[in-house]
């Protein structure tokens, strides 16, 4: 994810475009995109200024990971849906989780391998 514009290039583009200049005209002369222009004028005109929006954080995991860990080797014959049962996630939260953690899938020894 980029970084956000400055808050001086979007009050030269709002300063621009009040003044009498055309949106378009911004876009070329600032290089930024029309929908930003458009954008930062809404926001111009509803709150008063153009400062960048707070970005959030990322989501807690869901999965506490020693936990998880545990319970693998106890049960280490769990397929992805019994551990997203137990740890009421889905089996996609379960694999990556896995990745995450460098466990890799069991491997199926019922059939045995033939030698290279």
């Amino acid at each position: 994810m980029s970084n956000a514009y400055s808050t001086d290039l979007r009050e030269r583009v709002v300063a621009y475009v009040a003044n009498g200049g055309r949106k378009a005209t911004a876009c070329r002369l600032f290089q930024i995109g029309h929908d930003t222009v458009y954008r930062w004028m809404r926001q111009h005109r509803e709150c008063g200024h153009v400062k960048p929006k707070l970005r959030g954080k990322r989501a807690a995991r869901k999965i506490d990971e020693l936990a998880f860990v545990a319970h693998l080797q106890a049960h280490q014959d769990a397929t992805l849906v019994e551990l997203g049962h137990v740890f009421d996630v889905s089996s996609v939260a379960i694999w990556k989780a896995c990745q995450r953690l460098g466990i890799t899938r069991k491997k199926n020894d019922a059939v045995p391998r033939t030698p290279r």
